[in-house]
């Protein structure tokens, strides 16, 4: 996926997933040196809402954090996680 097309994902989830896996393709390393403000701003997420993706994801072994740092562990599955129902979806009823 490309920049535009990672904020066109409607789950912050998602885009989250979609951000981490680009900006890996595009450093060429699973090692982010990035903060989790900068990591929201660039896939349109609060850095509230980033800590709590960030946490669920690695609770699941798909990245590992540092202070300052995320890891991707897992590329497989967080790209499966496109075609998952995300957990941050709203539904109306």
């Amino acid at each position: 996926m490309g920049k535009v097309s990672d904020l066109l994902l409607p789950a912050s989830e998602q885009r989250l997933a979609a951000t981490l896996l680009r900006l890996v393709a595009a450093q060429d390393t699973p090692r982010l040196r990035i903060s989790q403000s900068e990591l929201g701003a660039t896939a349109n997420v609060s850095r509230n809402v980033v800590s709590r993706i960030l946490g669920r994801f690695s609770r699941k072994g798909w990245v590992e954090l540092g202070y300052g740092c995320v890891e991707v562990r897992d590329a497989a599955a967080l790209t499966a996680s496109f075609r998952a129902p995300a957990e941050d979806t709203f539904h109306y009823k």
